[in-house]
């Protein structure tokens, strides 16, 4: 649920109610613990209540996306598992 500012466009930063459920909590205190352990930056106004910036939000999401395995990694401990296993064949046979 995204509140709308007066150009009919998303506000800048969550609404209450996208940061409790963002979160799962409800109190400041917890929000702001649990934005820590997400990574999700976040800006405290002067009340010590948390106001997130959407920017910050998708940041975070799109960095989960688009981590990739190292294929190159991989195939080098395929390779030098196979080489493992055939030196392996090899003296296990003699």
């Amino acid at each position: 649920m995204t509140a709308p500012d007066y150009a009919g466009q998303q506000s800048m930063f969550l609404t209450p109610e996208e940061l409790t459920e963002l979160t799962g909590y409800r109190y400041p205190k917890r929000q702001i613990a649990q934005l820590r352990r997400m990574g999700v930056k976040f800006l405290q106004n002067a009340a010590g209540l948390p106001v997130v910036p959407r920017s910050s939000v998708e940041a975070r999401i799109s960095r989960e996306k688009t981590v990739e395995p190292n294929w190159a990694a991989m195939d080098e401990i395929a390779k030098r598992s196979e080489l493992w296993r055939s030196r392996r064949l090899k003296t296990s046979s003699k």
